[in-house]
């Protein structure tokens, strides 16, 4: 593999010979490298090593896709840390991810747009509350299957006002609390999914729709 130092994107999710080795020249061949979208398949599965020179390598990635990698805080925090000028991270499915990886993004990306953690249930309130004091631009969040409570939603509603799309999903333990704090604090608001949590009423959508008014989806059947 030649040196490709104007590389900018680079799109490997349909690719099936891809290894640890092919991640390890990116790093050390393609140092512009902007964009770069992994995912898994049966023939490859990324390893904390390889991910490790990858970053050292492309300090300047803005759009970042690990889905349903094994990736871990190991590498992760590692990530956040040289590679701060992060926009876009797609880290669904990525089981093994916890809070100690994620508080780096908090701490080091603060001009994240796009964060995907759709299915990372070892996230909680202290991960996601580090992102929401750290990263005031984000304007979509997926955290469906995390182990939040409304502690981590006032959080996001006070610190990204920014906020269009929110999925709340398989958060059980939200409440009218997060709606209220929503509709205060996030007006842009488009889409919110929070059906699987019984403990919101239609106080807290009516509460929702009145700080939301471009709110087109609040993704609460049961409620009006």
């Amino acid at each position: 593999m030649s040196q490709l130092p104007n590389l900018q994107s680079l799109d490997l999710r349909s690719s099936r010979n891809i290894t640890d080795a092919s991640l390890i020249e990116i790093g050390r061949r393609c140092p512009n490298l902007q964009t770069l979208k992994l995912q898994y398949n049966a023939q490859f599965r990324v390893r904390d090593a390889s991910v490790l020179e990858l970053v050292t390598g492309c300090p300047n990635l803005q759009t970042l896709n690990l889905r349903s990698t094994s990736i871990t805080e190991i590498s992760f925090s590692e990530v956040a840390r040289r590679c701060s000028n992060l926009q876009s991270l797609e880290l669904a499915g990525c089981y093994d991810m916890t809070d100690a990886g994620l508080l780096e993004v908090g701490r080091r990306c603060s001009n994240l747009q796009s964060l995907n953690l759709d299915c990372c249930s070892g996230v909680t309130d202290v991960a996601v509350s580090e992102v929401a004091r750290g990263c005031p631009n984000l304007q979509s969040l997926n955290l469906r299957g995390a182990r939040l409570t409304d502690a981590s939603v006032t959080e996001l509603a006070r610190g990204c006002p920014n906020l269009q799309y929110l999925n709340l999903n398989e958060c059980y333990d939200i409440t009218d609390v997060s709606l209220l704090e929503l509709g205060r604090g996030c007006p842009n608001l488009q889409i919110i999914k929070c059906k699987d949590s019984k403990r919101i009423t239609t106080t807290g959508v009516l509460e929702l729709r009145r700080g939301c008014p471009n709110l087109q989806n609040h993704g609460v059947p049961y409620a009006a």
